[in-house]
């Protein structure tokens, strides 16, 4: 751990006595902030009030028996089960404040209190979301490579978070009829074109890449063979892009611009972008630069729409919906997306669970002040994720509606795997 000056040492312990003082626990804030739950997911399998139950069941109309798809889901691990994953020792000190809070937060959300039993703990709440769920669910799990430089070699000042593609694989074998896998294989190591074979024989078909916080330049033409092997194996890119603020990415948050992708998109390669790029400005690289060679900045959002309108990537570029309801995410996206029907053949469900599990994130208020959906709908929603925030993710996203138009998503996109 660095060192501290002796005074900012004092001002966070502070800082912490404040909370622990004013929320009469830390565990009360961590609730109030992350998993804000009433109860287990089961019990809304019974005795439902009328108007939940109402809102439920309208959320599974026209969805023609095929199972709902959440391509978008997280399996975060400390290593307790001899796994080989961790999370960086950065957020498990008090000396760095923020970002224990944050650590704290997630843990709750995810159903996590004794971090000796982290792993199993995590596995076992999210089973039991979906073994509540009232309708079949098929959850892509992700690895989470850790992140490299351009040498190939690690940097663990770096990493967040590291997720072994086997702990993943293995979970998925494991639960066959809930989980997807999604291997997480950083381009730049040396070891990446021989890790692709070896999951590409074994039938995985996803990657994961969050670029902005492993440190990738997806345009970077070294990267090429990378794609090539993709290919071969008809491996799809499912890839942040957008700023990043879950975990941190500042150092690179230009790697999660939209364009960085044209380059596998011209060879071919399939990718998901996730959550619309709907956090951030980029650099439009492809606009006019100014006399001192500045180029325009433009929403992330309008970046990706200009892609998924090229007429060359009809077949090989998606986007997924996970997170725009939250607060921080659907101004500017929401009405725009929703009125957008021509795409909708072309957007996937994701959760990026456990964030629907995190309370601060979510407003339902706010989205029935703005017309998307009515205050008994709000109440409702609110009464769902006490219980399954897997559950108050789906239906929410299932029942938002444009307050103009009155447009909602297509039951179609709930159930859509790219292939």
């Amino acid at each position: 751990m660095s060192k501290m000056p002796a005074m900012n040492k004092i001002f966070f312990l502070i800082i912490i006595l404040l909370l622990v003082t004013t929320f009469s626990s830390c565990t009360l804030l961590y609730t109030k902030l992350g998993g804000n739950f009433a109860g287990p997911p089961t019990i809304l399998q019974n005795d439902l009030p009328p108007p939940v139950k109402a809102v439920i069941d309208r959320s599974l109309q026209g969805l023609e028996g095929k199972p709902i798809i959440d391509i978008h889901a997280h399996i975060v691990a400390l290593g307790t089960s001899d796994n080989g994953a961790f999370v960086t020792p950065h957020m498990q000190t008090w000396w760095r404040p923020k970002r224990r809070l944050t650590f704290e937060v997630y843990k709750n959300a995810a159903g996590v209190a004794n971090d000796t039993m982290a792993d199993q703990e995590y596995v076992t709440r999210l089973i039991s979301l979906i073994e509540a769920f009232p309708y079949p669910i098929k959850m892509a799990l992700f690895a989470f490579d850790k992140h490299y430089r351009n040498d190939g070699s690690v940097n663990l000042d770096l990493t967040e978070f590291y997720v072994p593609n086997e702990y993943m694989y293995a979970l998925c074998q494991k639960y066959p009829s809930y989980f997807i896998p999604v291997i997480s294989v950083h381009p730049y190591r040396q070891d990446a074109l021989a890790e692709l074979q070896k999951w590409g024989k074994l039938g995985v078909r996803y990657i994961k890449w969050l670029p902005n916080s492993m440190g990738i330049d997806p345009a970077n033409p070294a990267i090429v063979p990378y794609y090539e092997e993709m290919k071969k194996w008809s491996m799809i890119l499912i890839t942040h892009v957008g700023e990043e603020k879950a975990v941190d990415g500042e150092t690179y948050q230009a790697f999660g611009n939209p364009l960085k992708f044209r380059l596998p998109l011209n060879m071919g390669v399939k990718i998901v972008m996730a959550h619309l790029a709907s956090l951030g400005d980029g650099e439009d690289f492809e606009g006019k630069a100014d006399s001192e060679k500045n180029y325009p900045i433009v929403k992330n959002f309008q970046l990706l729409l200009r892609l998924l309108d090229d007429p060359k990537y009809q077949n090989n570029l998606w986007a997924d919906i996970s997170t725009i309801a939250q607060f921080n995410r659907y101004e500017g996206v929401l009405s725009p997306i929703l009125n957008r029907p021509e795409l909708y053949s072309r957007l996937v469900n994701g959760s990026d669970y456990p964030l629907p599990a995190i309370n601060i994130v979510i407003r339902t208020k706010l989205l029935a002040e703005k017309g998307f959906i009515t205050e008994e709908e709000s109440n409702a929603l609110n009464y769902i994720y006490q219980y399954n925030p897997l559950l108050f993710d789906f239906v929410s996203k299932r029942i938002i509606r444009d307050p103009q138009v009155q447009r909602s998503f297509s039951p179609a996109i709930f159930t859509n795997l790219p292939q």
